[in-house]
């Protein structure tokens, strides 16, 4: 069951980054179903997606919401890409930045972000 959310997840998000530019307040990108909950992933699996919808302006949770419904209201979507790790960012009102740091492949991996 992982394989076939992990590849939904991946997927939806990066179509969803395609059009990141078109989103904002009264129109938001859909990334078709949030799977937190549903079973079949790890719990660092799950947090990562639903860090791609909080930044992505699609969901809401207390933890996240100053991130998911930041006033400046402009979607998030991936900056860089090497391998299997991905920079993700939005901007937040405030000059302010949100940044996730994604490891996509199976086995550990460090990220940084200055």
């Amino acid at each position: 069951m992982w394989h076939l959310s992990r590849w939904n997840v991946t997927s939806h998000a990066d179509q969803n980054d395609q059009w990141a530019s078109y989103a904002g307040p009264g129109g938001w990108n859909d990334l078709d179903m949030l799977e937190v909950g549903n079973r079949g992933m790890s719990t660092e699996e799950y947090r990562s997606h639903f860090s791609i919808w909080a930044l992505a302006k699609v969901i809401t949770n207390k933890e996240v919401i100053s991130v998911n419904q930041d006033k400046l209201g402009v979607q998030g979507k991936k900056v860089k890409k090497t391998g299997d790790l991905e920079l993700w960012a939005s901007p937040l009102s405030g000059n302010r930045i949100e940044v996730i740091l994604w490891n996509r492949g199976s086995s550990k991996a460090t990220i940084r972000a200055d």
